[in-house]
């Protein structure tokens, strides 16, 4: 079984086998009373639209049009499906230029410092980039991608976060555009979207 969500293979459960789907080569929609119904590309296990990945096989799912819930095509062809395009986020330290790459699997990434004492493990660690001695908190900020749409939260810092040289006021959301500057205490880095292919 795979997650739905983000493809990784599930530990095995003690339970009945899901039943085996028919055999289909393209995604397709086929109508039951009253609703509609997904099918894996891969395995033709039924799925929901707004799922990711098949609970099966794991294959990846992209979703067709929203809207056609009156009519039923007859198939949908790869070529016709709709595809947002993903967006890669990456920090550029301005001490050193490093590159820090966030995962594009993430809504929600940690900024701050790891403490395996307290159980901290953010997910944009900037220890390695001086961030102890420029004033980085543990748990500093976080930033969010919400839709297509990316922002910032200072979460109650000790030496505050500035987006563009202003201090953020703990627990408000700001909303991010590529270029900005973002400091961490005194750690400066700058925010870069790129599309992801």
């Amino acid at each position: 079984m795979f997650c739905k969500n983000c493809g990784v293979q599930l530990a095995p459960v003690a339970s009945a086998p899901p039943p085996q789907p028919s055999s289909v080569s393209q995604m397709r929609w086929t109508s039951e009373p009253a609703r509609l119904s997904w099918q894996c590309p891969n395995c033709g296990y039924p799925t929901d639209p707004e799922d990711d990945f098949c609970e099966n096989c794991g294959a990846q799912i992209s979703p067709a049009a929203v809207g056609q819930s009156e009519a039923q095509p007859e198939a949908i062809g790869p070529g016709s499906l709709i595809v947002p395009p993903k967006i890669a986020i990456h920090l550029v330290v301005r001490l050193n230029n490093a590159l820090i790459l966030l995962d594009m699997q993430g809504a929600e990434w940690l900024v701050g410092r790891a403490d395996p004492v307290r159980g901290i493990f953010p997910e944009v660690d900037l220890t390695a980039h001086g961030g102890e001695e420029s004033g980085v908190s543990r748990r500093h900020a976080r930033l969010i991608a919400q839709e297509d749409r990316r922002f910032i939260e200072d979460l109650n810092s000790t030496n505050f976060t500035f987006l563009n040289g202003e201090k953020l006021l703990p627990g408000r959301l700001y909303p991010l555009s590529p270029g900005d500057e973002i400091r961490f205490g005194l750690l400066a880095v700058t925010y870069i979207e790129e599309n992801a292919t």
